[in-house]
């Protein structure tokens, strides 16, 4: 779940997880500002945001992607390439860790 506002001086953006069950809270959100608030996730597309205020219970309903393009466009690329992982070097065939020590 993603809360946004831009009511503060700065804009204010608070990210958290749900439970297993799907149950959220969003805590220690400045009290006098209005804010968008949205689920994304893996998988999914952004839901509609709605806006909403502290204090108050917002039920969202997450949005599944139709395709595994869709989305991938809500996390940028180095976010992916973050989750790499790459074997280690004595996995690899001794010419291919020659060939990959030449080149600079």
């Amino acid at each position: 779940m993603i809360a946004e506002t831009r009511d503060l001086p700065t804009r204010y953006i608070k990210i958290v997880a749900t439970d297993d069950q799907g149950r959220y809270l969003i805590p220690d959100l400045p009290a006098r500002a209005t804010y968008d608030i949205w689920v994304r996730g893996y998988g999914l597309v952004d839901s509609p945001k709605v806006k909403s205020t502290p204090g108050k219970a917002v039920d969202l309903k997450a949005v599944t992607a139709p395709n595994r393009a869709a989305a991938a466009e809500y996390y940028p690329a180095q976010y992916w390439y973050s989750m790499v992982k790459l074997p280690a070097a004595n996995l690899f065939p001794a010419r291919a860790r020659t060939a990959m020590a030449c080149r600079s």
